[in-house]
């Protein structure tokens, strides 16, 4: 399973998705919902992964638009330690979910390792916010063009 900041819901890849009722976003959240959520609460846009032999949190992947995407501070295989000094080896994924899901504009600091070296941690301070959805509509379309590039060039 891998955790989504910015939805407080688990997913499990081999586990297919409900088809959303019409009145949903994509991962089937209330549209009603999402409004109330987007005025009060937001996250900084890192999908997790737990992992067993260390005591943080790998980071599977940014939401293109999200803080941590924008600010370039978190990269894709760094492994979150810490958020606002408490240790995430020993919260459940609703406390993580809590912990990183805050009011906008409101800041977080996480504490990251990058690469194999224990000695290099990163603390990073990010601002919670919802995506930018213009810049997810941007970065979609370059990767649909360089899809299509790719596929001419073969």
């Amino acid at each position: 399973p891998f955790l989504c900041c910015n939805c407080r819901r688990e997913s499990v890849a081999t586990t297919p998705t409900p088809t959303p009722p019409l009145s949903s976003d994509r991962r089937g959240i209330p549209n009603a919902v999402l409004s109330r959520a987007k005025s009060q609460y937001a996250g900084v846009g890192i999908v997790f992964d737990r992992q067993s032999e260390k005591e943080g949190l790998i980071v599977r992947s940014l939401t293109p638009g999200g803080p941590a995407d924008l600010t370039g501070s978190v990269e894709v295989g760094d492994v979150l330690f810490s958020i606002d000094n408490a240790k995430v080896a020993y919260m459940t994924d609703r406390q993580l979910a809590e912990s990183l899901l805050g009011p906008t504009g409101s800041k977080v600091v996480l504490e990251l390792q990058r690469g194999s070296n224990p000695d290099r941690r990163l603390f990073v301070e990010l601002a919670r916010a919802w995506p930018d959805q213009q810049l997810q509509q941007q970065q979609q379309q370059q990767q649909q063009q360089d899809r299509s590039t790719w596929a001419e060039q073969q």
